[in-house]
């Protein structure tokens, strides 16, 4: 799946705005009140204060890098410090990956190799965020979902910035294993031996031989324990053990 140019940008600009939150919150950048308090980067008034929730102050803040770019934005400040900023209010630009490679020497203080590692996390993370985007279902929708299914939708980590990095996935891999792609997956099942392994069950799955009668035909328990028994050892010893190949 390709994204879509407008789906990259809109992307792109709520990548860009929870970096700013996220690295203002931890002191790595700081962002200044801007000079003309009240007015938003792209024209619109701010919101009045009775239109905003109890312990929330608004404004509209800028960030300078040095010999670049001045990154103007609306956000308000939540009780303990942490920044909401509207993501369409970004201001010249809201391409995350342009403010890095512009930034990352003069305000984020990261050298070239770490630059280009997070330049590589942060494009993977802009593409699946893209095809999260794209299939979004409304929360109704959601709702009526089942946890492996809900899964696919999930946005990642609401702190991590380059959440979706994968460092060693290749597109294929993207594609085929992650859970936006929302590709139905057959598990491979591994003998582990019980001294390397305990098992620990919710009180409907108490017994690995209770999750086994649900997930496994007794063909194929069968088949499991034959192998480990031709191999010499006793099948009473080991777990059954599902991994993901991912």
């Amino acid at each position: 799946m390709h994204p879509s140019p407008s789906g990259w940008r809109h992307a792109a600009r709520q990548l860009l705005a929870k970096m700013f939150a996220e690295f203002a919150y931890e002191g790595i950048l700081t962002p200044v009140p801007d000079s003309a308090p009240g007015a938003a980067p792209d024209g619109r008034p701010a919101a009045a204060a009775g239109d905003r929730p109890p312990g929330r102050r608004e404004g509209t803040y800028r960030i300078e890098v040095p010999g670049g770019p001045v990154y103007r934005f609306r956000a308000d400040r939540g009780a303990y410090g942490h920044w909401r900023i509207d993501p369409d209010s970004l201001a010249p630009s809201g391409d995350p990956l342009e403010f890095l490679a512009r930034a990352h020497t003069s305000l984020l203080r990261l050298s070239g190799d770490t630059t280009g590692h997070l330049l590589r996390e942060l494009t993977a993370t802009l593409r699946a965020d893209t095809r999260l985007a794209a299939g979004a279902l409304s929360a109704a929708e959601l709702a009526d979902l089942g946890y492996a299914e809900l899964e696919g939708h999930m946005r990642g980590h609401p702190w991590l910035v380059a959440n979706k990095g994968r460092i060693g996935f290749s597109a294929a891999d993207t594609d085929r294993w992650a859970p936006e792609a929302r590709n139905p997956v057959r598990l491979p099942w591994t003998a582990v031996h019980r001294r390397l392994a305990r098992y620990r069950g919710v009180p409907s799955l108490a017994t690995p031989e209770t999750l086994y009668a649900r997930e496994l035909s007794q063909a194929t328990r069968d088949r499991f324990a034959r192998t480990v028994a031709e191999q010499g050892h006793d099948p009473a010893d080991y777990l059954w053990l599902p991994v993901h190949p991912w």
